[in-house]
């Protein structure tokens, strides 16, 4: 984990002219990308994608000046500017996604119903009762005879922005950027001001985040605070660690580490937090079903799993990725007990969930990248801009030839060339370095 966190607002770090003339001008990149998603008509994704790639060009500049100048920039700039970043993401509108629809109508039923496991979307088409603004949002959901997949925690966080903003996106995108400043905030205590600015700059995270709210960083935002509070704070610890895992099934791959750290009392919290948040759902359905209904069929973006089903069945596939997942996972547990802290590699296990997966949707990366920041590779960062290819898929392009989520031939190769150069620079300077993992 990089060492000597900076302080906020220390006099060493107030302003810098370097920072704030490159932050300016991603904000006005933003800013058009806000602009472009707020008019008549569409942005082509291509168009789209360049935009974003302007916002990394000069993202990789500064990140690549301040490590080779062995310099650090202002922390008060990089946070300021992250929150601008936030803000002109906040009144944009979604382009390229429509998960938020399905994000919308599951608030709508939860505070209307109860209990936004009961039917699929596809139920509540022929129901005259629905007002006409959701039923707008019903015929807009994706997948509608698929019951929602998202796990409770991430339902309550729908519920709040419903009672908040009924059938409109700002509460989400209010909720889930308070949600990234945290983080922000918690990183600025245990990393390095250059590691804090690849994380809070990143504009796959802004993107992802504040552009078209993504939920993800709820759980995130959840067991990052676990990691942070377990040694002043356990039960504040246990908590979040309980809250993460009813989030999504990415945040059990971090916590069965820290539950081995945990005491008797930690160990209550954690699992009367997930009674807790599950009980109003366990009796009446809860997102199993449509988690099993995505995990079976579906496959999209896929990397070593793709590469699998060239020589085996699908589901042979599947479960020799999940023994080389399991494998990682031992590896980390043997360094884990050798370690008197809790130094847990997020960084290998997410990374090493992702590239294994048959689903890599962009917004994973919010999982990998604040372990990414505690730790000094290159490869996270360099997969946080290729993934954007991801989103050339058929809907996206327009193609009759393509199907909506399939990719054109190109993308993978342009995607997971840099990634694998990137492990291959990173395992060199490791070697170089004798640097013991």
């Amino acid at each position: 984990m990089p060492t000597q966190p900076p302080k906020l607002f220390s006099k060493k770090y107030t302003v810098e002219p370097r920072l704030i003339i490159f932050g300016c001008i991603c904000a006005m990149i933003y800013i058009l990308l806000c602009a472009y998603s707020n008019v008549s008509f569409a942005i082509s994704i291509t168009n789209y994608i360049f935009l974003l790639a302007l916002a990394f060009a000069v993202y990789a500049y500064l990140a690549y000046y301040y490590i080779k100048q062995k310099h650090s920039p202002s922390v008060y700039c990089i946070v300021i500017f992250a929150a601008i970043f936030h803000i002109i993401g906040i009144f944009s509108t979604p382009q390229f996604e429509d998960d938020f629809f399905r994000y919308l109508w599951d608030g709508y039923t939860f505070f209307e119903q109860g209990n936004p496991y009961l039917h699929e979307p596809s139920y509540y088409f022929s129901d005259a009762s629905i007002p006409s603004v959701y039923q707008n949002l019903l015929n807009q959901v994706n997948h509608p005879d698929i019951k929602t997949i998202y796990s409770p925690l991430l339902q309550y966080s729908f519920w709040f922005s419903h009672w908040l903003f009924p059938a409109d996106i700002l509460g989400l995108k209010l909720i889930y950027s308070a949600c990234n400043m945290a983080i922000i905030f918690i990183l600025v205590k245990i990393v390095n001001a250059r590691m804090l600015l690849l994380y809070a700059w990143n504009p796959l995270i802004i993107k992802e985040v504040a552009f078209t709210a993504h939920p993800d960083i709820l759980g995130v935002l959840c067991i990052v605070a676990a990691l942070y509070f377990f040694a002043k704070h356990p039960k504040t610890s246990a908590l979040c660690l309980g809250l993460s895992v009813c989030s999504k099934p990415f945040a059990w791959l971090i916590a069965i580490y820290v539950l081995l750290r945990f005491k008797w009392l930690q160990l209550v919290i954690f699992f009367l937090t997930i009674a807790v948040l599950y009980a109003p759902f366990i009796f009446q359905g809860s997102e199993l079903t449509g988690l099993l209904a995505f995990g079976s069929n579906w496959e999209f973006n896929a990397a070593i799993y793709s590469l699998f089903t060239y020589v085996m069945s699908g589901i042979n596939a599947k479960i020799l990725c999940v023994i080389l997942l399991f494998c990682i996972m031992l590896y980390c547990l043997a360094c884990f007990r050798k370690s008197l802290v809790l130094n847990i590699r997020g960084d290998f296990l997410i990374g090493g969930l992702l590239i294994l997966s048959p689903v890599i949707n962009p917004w994973y990366l919010l999982w990998l990248l604040p372990f990414a920041a505690m730790q000094n590779y290159t490869w996270p960062w360099v997969f946080s801009f290729t993934v954007l290819f991801s989103y050339f898929s058929g809907i996206n392009l327009g193609s009759e030839s393509l199907a909506a989520y399939q990719l054109p031939v190109w993308v993978k190769p342009i995607e997971y060339i840099p990634v694998l150069l990137a492990v291959c620079y990173d395992a060199s300077k490791l070697i170089r370095s004798k640097r013991v993992l």
